[in-house]
């Protein structure tokens, strides 16, 4: 006989204040919105991280001015406005302002508060087109992922196996981002079982914003180096003690889930080595992939459905027309070559796949990178190590 499945329920203890606003515990109502935030509204563990460090601004800024949050009022509420206002872009201030709201609504629904003192504040109008042009050319991101290929390789003829393994880890999550527009959190948060193979195609299933589910088609040289990736998380995981069994991205050195810290660090490695016309980040590979699958097929619709925006108008940023699908769009488009270069020898390399056809991807690939002597010679240390 089963046990009965955990339900989750917000707390039974609800925060209270006295008429004066004194003794209002702070981290117990934060703690009860963030719980209806989490199981009401299904928000994501990424929006909660935000919301909460929001509010603590909040709580700074209203005991640095000497007032309570029972007692705030709507011209506190313009006051802390103009406070972000002069220190952060529109977008943070919306964003803080939105978690502020949204937490004086869920105090007055729990009659901790008796009026929303945001309630009658405009949140700063963003430009729509603040980031129409944030986004890298085709040849920067060839460039990022020629660069990759051939430190793979050089890493690879120097058994340089942890080296090799960091690199096939980043060009994976690059080629994913690139390719699909993805947020950074969701990728953040992929698991195994989010990669999809079905007969000839391959998809991945993001969680996104609202905890809105889709499932997105992968360009076949993704897919490639999501495979390569996943060749080598393989073998990590056998040799480590105590691996993450779920989490797609994981630390060489110990097999833990990737931090949020490590995610970004790969944007960092690729500034560091290749010179862009602007820095790379995450939010950057989202325009990037949005940007070029628009300019090329003239799918806005598309590109909608690429990037889980809830309304179309926000789509427009990248300017196209209605079409068809998402595979159609991504097929006319030219991203999956951005990740085409010498991937497939270092995958047949890694899988240490037998017989000739490995023999001759190694030599192409080493007489690709690097000329005839060097093909050559990779092909020989292969052979000696066993890897064809």
């Amino acid at each position: 006989m089963h046990d009965a499945p955990t339900l989750h329920t917000a707390p039974t203890t609800t925060p209270t204040a006295t008429p004066t606003g004194a003794g209002l515990d702070w981290t117990l109502t934060v703690d009860h919105f963030m719980t209806d935030m989490e199981f009401t509204r299904q928000a994501s563990p990424h929006t909660l991280t935000a919301y909460r460090a929001d509010l603590i601004i909040l709580r700074t800024w209203l005991a640095t001015v000497g007032v309570d949050l029972t007692a705030m009022r709507p011209r506190h509420a313009t006051d802390y406005v103009q406070y972000l206002a002069k220190q952060h872009a529109e977008a943070t201030v919306g964003r803080r302002v939105a978690s502020a709201r949204s937490f004086c609504r869920h105090l007055v629904g729990i009659e901790v508060l008796l009026t929303d003192p945001f309630a009658v504040v405009r949140k700063p109008k963003v430009d729509p087109m603040r980031n129409s042009d944030d986004y890298l050319s085709e040849c920067d991101v060839e460039a990022i992922f020629g660069n990759l290929n051939r430190r793979i390789i050089a890493a690879m003829k120097r058994r340089e196996h942890k080296a090799v393994a960091v690199l096939v880890r980043d060009r994976a999550i690059l080629a994913l981002m690139f390719t699909s527009g993805c947020r950074r959190a969701e990728v953040h948060g992929l698991s195994l079982d989010s990669f999809i193979q079905s007969g000839g195609s391959a998809s991945i299933r993001v969680l996104g914003k609202g905890r809105k589910l889709r499932t997105l088609p992968l360009t076949t040289t993704t897919v490639e180096a999501i495979s390569d990736w996943m060749d080598i998380r393989a073998r990590l995981t056998a040799e480590l003690p105590t691996p993450d069994a779920k989490a797609l991205w994981i630390n060489t050195s110990d097999g833990a889930m990737l931090s949020y810290s490590s995610f970004n660090d790969v944007f960092e490695r690729v500034n560091q080595r290749v010179p862009l016309a602007r820095p790379a980040h995450a939010h950057i590979t989202r325009h990037t992939a949005a940007t070029h699958i628009v300019h090329s097929s003239g799918n806005l619709i598309a590109a909608q459905q690429l990037l889980g925006h809830s309304i179309v108008s926000t789509t427009q940023i990248y300017v196209g027309r209605d079409d068809s699908g998402i595979r159609r769009a991504l097929a006319s488009s030219r991203a999956g070559d951005w990740v085409n270069t010498g991937g497939k020898a270092v995958r047949l390399v890694f899988a240490k796949a037998r017989g000739v056809t490995a023999a001759v991807a190694v030599f192409a690939a080493g007489l690709l990178l690097d000329g005839l002597a060097d093909g050559v010679q990779m092909l020989t240390e292969a052979l000696a190590g066993g890897l064809v």
